[in-house]
Order: structure tokens, then C-alpha cells, then sequence
């Protein structure tokens, strides 16, 4: 867990802080690299168009994270697990394919075949012919080794920020439910309260009621018992 922590943000920083800055960061990369695209979308190659789709629905993911963050709206922050999630991966597998052919090229660099194809690929923007195999194959292996460099870094960055965000976010989440839980909870034993004061007040009607049938037996009772005197009384008379 320790690779997740602020400290791969900002140390300086608190997490909030840390998230937001570093969000606005890769959301500027972003940005950047779209317009990279929009430099060779001009080709009509497909998978131009398909990184430049993916990108614009990562700025998009990114933008939704920094409203989640300013106004505390969970769902904004969770799409950001799913969405950005996916990006990573490819982003991820890019890197991967991008290194692999890097690779490649610089252990053909030194290829008659492959310098003679650079070459004829440099004089569409430099026409100088008289550039010699050995600065073919040192430019080769220079452009190999940045491209494996950046994107590794564009790799580890990605997957850093991802999951540091990621756990963020995760403990907004659990600090909102168990917020939601305790305040059932809080409501839970409110109902539990009312319960015992209802059953006190129902058995002391349940008594006032049985109290008031007493009463009005020990009436009746009396009654009859006068009665009957009245008429022992009157018989008594008449005998």
C-alpha cells in the first residue's frame, strides 16, 4: 500500500490536494497528447483516430473527477475507477507495444536494409543525401532508447496516478457509507426509544381501562346486592 500513498503525489500536500494537483497535471498531458494527434490524424491512419477518441474520454473522465472533488458528488469520483480504469490499461498495453517495437528497431539498426529505409524516410524532410549509414544508425538507436525512455515514465506515471487515486477515492467512499450507516444506526435506536414509551403508555391505559371495569363491576355488583336487600326487606314487611 505504501506505493500508493500522498507521497507519490505530493509530499507536501495534503491527499486532497495532492489528487487535485496531480489530476490537473495529467489532464494538461492529456491535452497535449491529443493535439500530437491532431498533428498526424491528417494520414488517415485508424488507430490515430482511436487514440484520439480515447484520449478526449480520459480529458472527459478527468474533467468529471475534479467537479466530484469540488462539489463531494460520489458518483463523479466512481466513474473515474471505470473509466479511467480502461484507459489505463491501454494506455498500459500501448506502452508496452511501443517499447517492443523500440527494441526492434534498435537491434536493426545497424541492418543495411532498415538504414536504407530510415534514410529514404529522412530525405522527405531533410534533403541532404550525403548522410552517412553510421549517423543513421546513431540517430536509430537515439530515437529507440528516448522512446523506450518515455514511455516507461508515461507507463509508471499512469499507473501511479491511477492507483493512488483509485485507493483515494476508495476511502471517500467507505468514509461516506459508514457516515450513511451510523446515521440508520442513529435513527435505528431513535424507533428502539419510542418502542418501550408506546408500550408504557398502552399498558397504562390497558390498566386505567381494566381499573375503570373494575369499577364499574363493583357498581353493578352493589346495586344488585341492594336490590336484593330492598325486596328481602319488603317481604319481611308484609309477613
Amino acid at each position: 500500500m505504501f506505493l500508493y500513498d500522498k507521497c507519490w503525489h505530493c509530499c507536501c500536500l495534503s491527499k486532497e490536494a495532492s489528487v487535485k494537483f496531480c489530476t490537473w497535471l495529467y489532464l494538461i498531458f492529456d491535452i497535449l497528447y491529443m493535439i500530437h494527434h491532431l498533428m498526424f490524424i491528417k494520414n488517415g491512419d485508424f488507430s490515430v483516430y482511436v487514440l484520439f477518441f480515447i484520449t478526449f474520454i480520459a480529458i472527459l473522465s478527468l474533467i468529471f473527477l475534479l467537479c466530484g472533488l469540488k462539489k463531494g458528488k460520489i458518483s463523479f469520483l466512481t466513474q473515474f475507477n471505470w473509466i479511467f480504469g480502461a484507459y489505463t490499461i491501454i494506455i498500459v498495453f500501448n506502452c508496452i507495444a511501443w517499447c517492443i517495437i523500440y527494441g526492434y528497431m534498435f537491434k536493426d539498426s545497424g541492418n543495411h536494409d532498415f538504414i536504407e529505409e530510415a534514410r529514404q524516410r529522412i530525405m522527405k524532410y531533410n534533403h541532404n543525401k550525403n548522410i552517412s549509414d553510421e549517423e543513421i544508425t546513431k540517430n536509430i538507436k537515439f530515437i529507440s532508447i528516448s522512446g523506450i525512455i518515455i514511455h516507461c515514465v508515461i507507463f509508471f506515471i499512469t499507473i501511479i496516478y491511477f492507483f493512488s487515486t483509485f485507493y483515494y477515492i476508495k476511502s471517500i467512499n467507505q468514509k461516506s457509507n459508514e457516515e450513511l450507516e451510523s446515521r440508520k444506526l442513529e435513527c435505528f435506536k431513535k424507533v428502539l426509544k419510542t418502542i418501550p414509551n408506546n408500550n408504557k403508555n398502552k399498558s397504562e391505559n390497558n390498566n386505567n381501562n381494566n381499573n375503570n371495569n373494575n369499577h364499574n363491576n363493583n357498581k353493578g355488583s352493589n346495586n344488585n346486592t341492594y336490590k336484593n336487600n330492598s325486596k328481602d326487606n319488603g317481604q319481611i314487611l308484609l309477613v
